[in-house]
């Protein structure tokens, strides 16, 4: 979240000052952003000198699927300068033309929210992909769902996916999909989405798929009898495989080396009207870390924010008080229920009147 820059000075200065007073410790901003009607429940951001192997495996393997002709090597993955980076090369292995990198996380997730923002190769013959896959069972027996996936070259088309199993049998595993090609355009221009960092993202509901590009809306699948939408836990991968029926072989043109830049890869659970009313870490438990929620958010702006517990699109006062109604509600431990004082009461009121901070993407 970024503060608003058109604010009166003087009003600005009270509330900050207010809130120093009040909270006696500086103010972190958080690394990522609230995304409306979404709490984020897992993410890398990749800030480390190496790959996070309790959330992520880079796997040792020689692929013989959709006729691609690299090798996946641990060593083709790196990261750096606060991103993952994913390097295909042109250097045999094993019987394979070329050697490239590919991850899949530890951790399988359900029905949710998944974001990548990614900057892509580009040559022919690369395929790049950012998609979920349900590795503890058999394709395509959990469904595939393929949030971006681009051919080097054409860098001014991505596209998405989803696959899911038909007349599953003792012999075979049939299955179908539908796609999404996306291009857009700006000042009058195609965009180049081998140009820079661009987000890719797909929202996954019980019945509904959702795929976004740069926060477009571009593709939407629903539910159907014959068609239907697996809720199966998924692997989140990212990979960048070389050559293949996708988007053809490498030829005189291509380049090597090429690298898929990674910046962050978060998942969000969607927050339902279920929850526990000033639970605001989403726990399971009205605890103090819930008021530490509510104070590292006070003043900000916009829907879905995890302690605008009163549901006005604000964190302030108000929300304290139902986090205080409730505190213990699902714990039988005792505790002083922390009380903001009067400085951030008014530190609030200050803020509401001058200021708010509203979620916006990097």
């Amino acid at each position: 979240m970024r503060q608003r820059t058109d604010l009166v000075p003087t009003a600005a200065l009270i509330a900050g000052a207010l809130l120093a007073l009040a909270f006696a410790q500086p103010h972190a901003t958080a690394a990522v952003t609230d995304v409306p009607g979404w709490r984020l429940t897992w993410h890398d951001e990749f800030d480390g000198d190496s790959l996070d192997q309790s959330k992520w495996e880079a796997l040792n393997r020689r692929d013989s699927y959709n006729n691609e002709k690299q090798y996946y090597h641990p060593d083709q993955v790196a990261v750096a300068d606060g991103m993952l980076q994913i390097t295909a090369i042109d250097e045999p292995r094993d019987g394979k033309d070329y050697q490239s990198g590919i991850i899949t996380s530890r951790e399988i997730f359900g029905p949710g929210r998944f974001e990548a923002r990614m900057d892509l190769p580009t040559t022919q013959g690369m395929w790049p992909a950012f998609w979920l896959n349900a590795n503890h069972v058999d394709w395509p027996k959990g469904g595939e769902i393929d949030i971006l996936e681009n051919r080097g070259s054409q860098p001014e088309l991505t596209s998405s996916a989803y696959h899911w199993q038909t007349n599953p049998g003792p012999c075979c595993n049939q299955h179908q999909y539908v796609f999404e090609e996306y291009t857009a355009t700006e000042g009058g221009e195609p965009v180049n989405f081998h140009s820079g960092f661009h987000t890719y993202a797909a929202e996954w509901d019980a019945t509904l798929l959702r795929f976004y590009v740069d926060g477009n809306l571009h593709f939407t699948v629903t539910e159907t009898p014959n068609r239907p939408i697996f809720e199966t836990a998924k692997n989140i991968i990212l990979n960048v495989a070389v050559g293949g029926h996708f988007g053809g072989d490498p030829n005189g043109s291509t380049e090597f080396p090429q690298t898929m830049y990674v910046d962050y890869v978060r998942y969000w659970n969607r927050i339902t009207a279920a929850e526990l009313s000033g639970d605001y870490n989403a726990d399971g438990q009205v605890d103090a870390t819930d008021y530490t929620v509510w104070r590292d958010s006070l003043g900000s702006t916009g829907l879905g924010l995890a302690a605008d517990g009163s549901g006005n699109g604000e964190v302030g006062a108000s929300d304290y008080v139902v986090w205080r109604q409730n505190y213990g509600a699902t714990s039988s431990a005792t505790a002083t229920v922390p009380a903001p004082g009067g400085l951030a009461v008014l530190a609030a009121a200050a803020l509401t009147l001058c200021y708010g901070r509203s979620p916006r993407k990097n």
